[in-house]
């Protein structure tokens, strides 16, 4: 076990949560995600869309199963989010986070999820094991 596994593990495991903390709320309590969406002029409809796609890209980076697919999923929220909602207020409170969110993927999907990640060699054994 290498000790940049464990960085990078502790990395995967901030982003995911980050990303379940923002998805969730807007799965089981839209109506509050949908006013938020529609004050920045942005569809009510995307909310629910951006908490569920928010979720599942916390799943991908966590287990490691489509892990690049999980990391330009939260670059495109991240920037989509600066654009929308950062813009408007001058690049005011919460830029920061979108940020560190985007450098953080970036040296993920450069330097792939380390070795602590689900994969199909694990699922094929543990099927096996039944």
């Amino acid at each position: 076990m290498k000790t940049k596994d464990i960085g990078i593990l502790f990395i995967r495991l901030v982003l995911a949560f980050i990303f379940l903390l923002n998805g969730i709320p807007k799965i089981l309590q839209p109506s509050n995600a949908i006013e938020k969406f529609t004050s920045y002029g942005i569809s009510g409809f995307m909310a629910p869309v951006i908490g569920a796609i928010s979720i599942i890209a916390a799943i991908l980076i966590l287990t490691g199963i489509g892990f690049k697919l999980g990391n330009l999923i939260m670059i495109t929220i991240s920037i989509v989010g600066i654009l929308a909602v950062h813009t408007q207020n001058n690049l005011s409170i919460g830029l920061e986070r979108n940020l560190l969110i985007i450098a953080t993927t970036i040296f993920l999907f450069i330097n792939g999820p380390g070795t602590f990640v689900i994969n199909n060699k694990m699922i094929n054994k543990s099927r096996l094991q039944q």
